[in-house]
């Protein structure tokens, strides 16, 4: 019996990034450099920004160079190094489980040399990657079911809500509530300039009608000066000294 016992550095691959390999490996099989630009972008880990004309180049002198050759003489360990150094000069970082996945395919082609040289990976991987690429046109009927019970599980989930909405407006009983935030602070500052506004209001209608009293000789005098006039001199003045001195100690003059 054979039995493992030391599988060295190890990792997973999750469904997104199986689904992106994918994409890459028919962009591969296919010489679509555009689904291959965006299957790198998709798979890698952006470093800084990206000059996508440069990309591109690069892309198309990786397939020119390489896929103009028979399968062959192809290395896919030489064709994942290059992807792999286009990823790095222009600020992409692949994934840590992806790079453990290249250096598997590199130990995988070494083994595959050693046993039996005529094989090569490439040939038996393209045509695999085609079939795959036509089997993703078309979801499979499971996919399908699957999907077309969970639009109608939303469907009479959200139907009965919409109704509800709709019943309420025309009955003209909808009702919005409205939440502030980080609005305190600026209605008290009004607040207190709405109070500062009134204050001095009441200021100058003093000063106005302690003029006309004191014009017009009314009430009790004091050396010929009515009282009533000069008590609204001074409650004028006692008023705004209070608001100058509260615009100052709030540093807002």
């Amino acid at each position: 019996k054979i039995y493992f016992i030391d599988f060295g550095l190890m990792g997973t691959i999750s469904d997104s990034l199986k689904a992106s390999l994918n994409d890459m490996m028919i962009a591969v099989a296919t010489k679509d450099i555009d689904k291959m630009m965006s299957s790198m972008l998709a798979i890698g880990i952006l470093k800084g920004s990206i000059n996508k004309d440069m990309l591109y180049d690069d892309i198309n002198y990786l397939f020119s160079t390489y896929l103009s050759l028979p399968l062959s003489s192809i290395k896919i360990s030489q064709l994942l190094k290059e992807v792999s150094d286009i990823a790095n000069r222009n600020n992409i970082r692949l994934p840590k489980d992806l790079t453990l996945l290249i250096r598997s395919m590199v130990i995988i082609e070494g083994v595959i040399a050693e046993i039996s040289p005529e094989i090569n990976i490439l040939e038996i991987a393209v045509p695999y990657v085609k079939s795959t690429n036509r089997a993703s046109l078309f979801p499979s009927f499971n996919d399908l079911l699957t999907n077309s019970l969970l639009y109608v599980k939303d469907y009479f989930e959200i139907t009965p809500k919409l109704s509800r909405v709709l019943t309420t407006l025309l009955d003209g009983k909808l009702k919005i509530q409205f939440q502030h935030k980080d609005l305190q602070e600026p209605i008290q500052d009004l607040n207190k300039m709405a109070n500062r506004m009134i204050f001095a209001l009441i200021a100058g209608a003093l000063i106005i009608g302690s003029s006309l009293i004191l014009n017009t000789n009314i009430g009790p005098k004091v050396f010929g000066i009515s009282i009533i006039g000069i008590s609204g001199y001074v409650f004028a003045a006692v008023m705004g000294i209070w608001l100058l001195i509260s615009i100052i100690r709030s540093g807002k003059l």
